[in-house]
């Protein structure tokens, strides 16, 4: 099933490079919290902190503001993902949304809540 992912990707990839959009595409792999089949002894809930459902992928690729290879070391969270393509499109987020824009983080500030 992975292998099927990766192709789906690879063709997505390919096709953006076949029109020109590669570099003008912001690209942002992440996974959800998963669930527990027992390790711990608990229940199949994705509420519970443990590594499993807290430390999650959030890979960006967007060559125009974050540099290949590139890492930031701060916290975020899914709920960043909605204010940070918000600030990207260029509009603003209404006063009542959660989280936070990574841009400032992406460009390499340093911001008070991270």
């Amino acid at each position: 099933m992975l292998a099927s992912v990766e192709d789906g990707v690879a063709d997505i990839f390919k096709t953006l490079e076949n029109r020109s959009q590669l570099d003008n595409t912001l690209i942002i792999f992440t996974s959800d919290q998963g669930y527990f089949y027992g390790e711990h002894g608990l229940s199949v809930e994705r509420r519970l902190a443990y590594e499993e459902s807290i430390r999650i992928p959030l890979f960006m690729r967007w060559p125009k503001l974050i540099k290949a290879g590139s890492a930031v070391d701060q916290f975020a969270l899914n709920i960043d993902i909605a204010p940070t393509l918000l600030e990207i499109g260029g509009a603003s987020a209404p006063k009542e949304i959660h989280g936070h824009s990574l841009v400032p983080l992406l460009s390499g500030e340093k911001v008070p809540w991270a």
